[in-house]
Parts: structure tokens; C-alpha cells; sequence
């Protein structure tokens, strides 16, 4: 196994956010299989950025193998999909699950779900904290329908004139909206700009994009969450561009935290940059490091300080590493 590092790589913001989330209890989960069963898989973050060269060493656990999706994470619980239509919570520290959904009613072919069919345009799961309620959102079928699901209750509610993408996503992972802030977000081409889900009052809306951008020529936008906060990744002509937003709703509070000359992604990215590349931050460390999963599924680290980047080669195994999700350990129990 080789250990290479790239330096110099270019670095805007060499301050990062003042109030990053510990990685501590920071773990990346992924279902896998493992001997023809089922398996979520997960294994600490923290232990990935000290030892890249280590063996990974992973915990998992049996599922029930129609689990086939893991639509978000929130709190410590992952909200969990089948191929039915099904949809339940389980907290993977406490190994504790709820009780399954009503079915969505999906008339419309095909029936059997997956968030990479055409069917599906838009998903996302979080946490309404005014009414402590979960949610899962859904836009499918055609013509588009979008419902909503809150763990605990009977029945799904619609939601009228969602502003739904009409085309569907060529990225399977632009359909899932990033929790932040009480609401789900996604990136849509067509209006090429943020729309927004508010999971207490149920509306939708827009995010601003950064007011500097426009000169930027940017292309391939991907949405992730760093630390708490929404995160706009994209590419231009010369970098790679990533920025996080302070405070959310204020469009005054964007940060550029990385700036990437295309020259330097060589080691993760096909060259030349084209339509498929995208780099797709996990999760920030206290002292500004950046874990980032690269198009071709491999993790790279980022340093916010000195614009270094290491690309560990890391050993995942059977991990399943389009399906990555970060979540928080908890003890909170599923509705």
C-alpha cells in the first residue's frame, strides 16, 4: 500500500468554523453485505483521520435484507428504506428500531422503490425539533407527487406544488435533501439554486446562493453538511470551490473554506474535469481537517490550514461506499 501527499494545494480560509462538531462520537455507516446477509457497517471517523493506514475496523450488525437504503441520518438514528415502500428508524449505537411505516402509496410503475430508479426525484429525512417530530420526504411518479411521513402517526400527508425537479437527477445523490437547520435542501438544476423544505411549518423556499459566485463559471454543484452546516460544493474553470454557510438563511454568512486547483486532484479525480466529478465533503475536525469521498468512491483528507491533502488509500472492504452516510452516536430511542 502506498502513502502519497499532495502539497500546496490551494487553501482560501485558513481559519476554520469556530464551533466544528467533535468527531468523538462521529461514525461513517454504510449497509453491506456480508456472506449473503445484510450488514450496516460503521466505524469512527476519528480513527480514519489519525491511523488512514490502519486496517479498518468496523462493527456491524445484521438487518433484515429489504433494508436496502439509508435516506439520512439525524440525532443518531438512520432512516432506513425498502424496496416495499417501507420506511423505519433505527439507532445503530442502541440497536433499537421503531415501528414500521404505512406504505407509500407508489401506483404509478414501477412499485418497487430504489432512490437510483427514475421514479424517485427528490428524498430526505430529519427533525422537526418544535413538535419533536421525525419526518421523511418523498417526490416521485409521474407526474410528480410529493408525501410526507411522520414517524409515530398513521398516514402520509401530501404536499401541494412541491417545487420539484420535473427532469431527475443523473447523480442518484443530488435527490437526497441535507438536514440542516430544521429544514431539507437540495440543489436543483433546473432553477439553478437551493430549494428548501421547512419540516416544522411544511413550506418550502430558497436558499441564496453566496453573492461572489456568479464570476465563478461553477458547474457540477453538490450539497453535503459540515459541521452542522450547509455546504456548496462545486467546480469552475481552474478549482474545485467549497463553500459552508454560517448561519443559515443569511446569505451574507457564506464562507469559501476551500479552494482546489484542478492540477492538485489529479491523485483522486479523472483528468480533465468533466460533467461526472464531484468531491463530496463527510465531516470537519476540530483543527480544520476535511474528510471527502472523490467520484471514484475513494476518502481523501483535507487540510483547511496548510491546503494539504492526503489520499490514504484506505481499506473499506465490503463497505458499500456509494451508500456513506455520517452519523452521530446517541441515546436517543426511535418514535
Amino acid at each position: 500500500m502506498t502513502h502519497q501527499r499532495l502539497a500546496s494545494l490551494g487553501c482560501y480560509d485558513r481559519t476554520p468554523f469556530s464551533s466544528v462538531t467533535s468527531l468523538t462520537f462521529q461514525q461513517l455507516v454504510s449497509l453491506a453485505f456480508y456472506d449473503d446477509r445484510k450488514s450496516l457497517t460503521s466505524c469512527y471517523v476519528q480513527s480514519l483521520l489519525e491511523n488512514p493506514l490502519a486496517p479498518l475496523e468496523t462493527c456491524r450488525f445484521n438487518v433484515q435484507t429489504k433494508w436496502v437504503h439509508i435516506l439520512g441520518s439525524c440525532n443518531g438514528l438512520l432512516c432506513l428504506a425498502d424496496r416495499s415502500c417501507l420506511f423505519r428508524l433505527m439507532n445503530p449505537f442502541t440497536r433499537l428500531a421503531s415501528k414500521r411505516s404505512p406504505p407509500l402509496d407508489v401506483r404509478s410503475p414501477p412499485v418497487d422503490l430504489d432512490v437510483r430508479d427514475d421514479v424517485i426525484t427528490q428524498y430526505g429525512f430529519g427533525y422537526d425539533q418544535v413538535n419533536n417530530k421525525y419526518k421523511v420526504l418523498i417526490t416521485y411518479g409521474f407526474p410528480r407527487v410529493t408525501k410526507l411521513y411522520t414517524f409515530g402517526t398513521k398516514s402520509w400527508t401530501t404536499i401541494q406544488n412541491f417545487p420539484c425537479d420535473h427532469q431527475v437527477p443523473w447523480r442518484w445523490w443530488d435527490k437526497q435533501g441535507k438536514f440542516v437547520s430544521g429544514s431539507l435542501n437540495w440543489w436543483v438544476p433546473e432553477r439553478n439554486g437551493i430549494i428548501s423544505f421547512d419540516l416544522e411549518k411544511e413550506t418550502y423556499g430558497e436558499v441564496l446562493l453566496p453573492l461572489h459566485m456568479g464570476g465563478d463559471h461553477p458547474f457540477n454543484h453538490v450539497l453535503e453538511v459540515l459541521s452542522n452546516r450547509l455546504c456548496l460544493c462545486y467546480f469552475n474553470d481552474i478549482h474545485c470551490v467549497v463553500w459552508l454557510i454560517k448561519k443559515y438563511g443569511n446569505q451574507q454568512s457564506w464562507k469559501k473554506l476551500m479552494l482546489i486547483p484542478h492540477s492538485k486532484l489529479n491523485m483522486a479525480m479523472p483528468m480533465p474535469i468533466h460533467a461526472s466529478c464531484c468531491l463530496r465533503p463527510l465531516c470537519i475536525s476540530e483543527n480544520g481537517i476535511v474528510f471527502m469521498r472523490t467520484i471514484d468512491l475513494q476518502l481523501v483528507s483535507y487540510n483547511t490550514k496548510n491546503g494539504s491533502s492526503d489520499d490514504p488509500e484506505i481499506n473499506m472492504g465490503r463497505y458499500r461506499r456509494d451508500d456513506m452516510h455520517i452519523y452521530h452516536e446517541s441515546l436517543i430511542s426511535p418514535p
